[in-house]
């Protein structure tokens, strides 16, 4: 493993060469007269391309002079935590390319708070022929008097996530009590050094592969399948949707609800089962109303499906356990082996706490890297992005899919 970065307020200059990046900047729909002026809206736009820049290419840009100093450090955690991710798996981004967006603003007294969508594109330089991307919502906290920003929250990111304690995107404001625990210098630095520990645990298991057995032609693999699912649909209709404010239905009839819209939720393990139906996994529905529990696989309305059409561990529990015949089932898969596994099949990550997202496996690299694809909300999505950068601080597991 390559030497860890040292995770303090402290920053060693990064001497490397990157190729030209660009950085697309749109105004989105406000008004800039009426709630913040130009000059703010672009020197926050900077600092975000600057902290995400220097996040995802190891570049040592300066942001002090953006942020408040009690964020300060705690933005510095939050790229160079990443910047090790990616150099412990030997990861580098070519063809870098940032849209960001101005979505909302809502002012209170010196305060304005800013929604931004960030549309990341890039190729691994491992993998140059792979077209990968992400998609993030953030909001920008700034204050208006001391020209700083207070906070910046990516409430679906890993770091985010575990530095605020796992809490809801509607818990994660700096006026929280966790929030501002974990900003002290002191819990910042534990916190700092626990995450990077669970990172590096995770990397000896998922760095681990046993690729020494001859590789089967990925075809082989899904043909050998009894009731194979046509998992080239499931992997085209997940790419073809991730990015989308309103995904189609995977069926054709079966109405899509973005469970994102539900306070608390996400809308990755809802993606997935359509992407399922797209594959020709037929429902197994249930002749009662409400909310039924795994034992069944399917969706009418928001108030009668079962709680395995958009529950991460319950889609997981449903198709393990399925052996009544109808609609889909899956098996349990080690992803550390090459074979175990196929493009189509289910890829879910465990964020330290709980089994948090579900995704499809779209691609595969060499060495049986897998490269997933999923939409946690809209705006929010992974497309065709190493699973390894995915909640590295968590366990992953793959479950094969087929007709039962």
């Amino acid at each position: 493993m390559k030497k860890k970065l040292i995770l303090s307020g402290i920053i060693m200059a990064l001497l490397i060469v990157i190729k030209p990046q660009t950085i697309s900047i749109a105004n989105g729909n406000y008004n800039t007269n009426e709630i913040v002026n130009e000059v703010d809206v672009v020197k926050i736009k900077d600092a975000v391309c600057k902290v995400y820049e220097n996040k995802h290419l190891n570049t040592s840009n300066d942001v002090k002079e953006y942020f408040d100093e009690d964020i300060y450090d705690y933005i510095v955690g939050k790229y160079t935590t990443h910047q090790h991710v990616q150099d412990i798996y030997d990861l580098n981004l070519i063809n870098y390319n940032i849209d960001l967006e101005v979505l909302n603003q809502v002012k209170t007294e010196n305060l304005v708070e800013l929604e931004l969508q960030l549309d990341i594109s890039y190729n691994y330089s491992n993998y140059p022929d792979i077209n990968s991307g992400e998609g993030e919502r953030i909001t920008v906290v700034y204050n208006t008097d001391t020209n700083k920003i207070l906070d910046l929250i990516s409430p679906y990111d890993y770091y985010d996530e575990f530095m605020r304690e796992n809490t809801s995107p509607e818990l994660q404001s700096r006026s929280s009590i966790k929030t501002k625990e974990a900003m002290t210098t002191s819990n910042l630095n534990n916190k700092l050094n626990k995450l990077t520990k669970e990172i590096d645990n995770n990397y000896l298991t998922l760095s681990n592969k046993n690729s020494t057995e001859k590789f089967i032609p990925e075809d082989n693999r899904i043909q050998a399948r009894s009731y194979a699912l046509n998992n080239s649909r499931i992997v085209s209709y997940a790419l073809n949707n991730c990015k989308k404010t309103y995904p189609s239905s995977g069926n054709g009839s079966t109405p899509y609800y973005d469970f994102s819209k539900i306070s608390g939720s996400w809308d990755c393990t809802n993606f997935v089962s359509h992407a399922l139906l797209a594959g020709g996994a037929p429902m197994y529905s249930s002749s009662s109303s409400g909310i039924t529990g795994p034992s069944r696989w399917y969706y009418r309305n928001l108030s009668n499906r079962s709680s395995s059409w958009a529950g991460v561990n319950q889609l997981y529990e449903f198709l393990t356990r399925n052996k009544s015949g109808y609609g889909p089932a899956g098996t349990w898969a080690n992803f550390k082996d090459v074979n175990a596994w196929s493009k189509g099949d289910l890829y879910q990550f465990h964020n330290g706490s709980i089994w948090r997202h579900s995704t499809i496996i779209t691609s595969r690299g060499k060495n049986g890297v897998a490269i997933v694809t999923g939409r946690t909300s809209p705006g929010v999505y992974n497309f065709d992005q190493l699973a390894s950068t995915i909640y590295p601080n968590g366990t992953h597991r793959v479950t094969t899919v087929h007709r039962n």
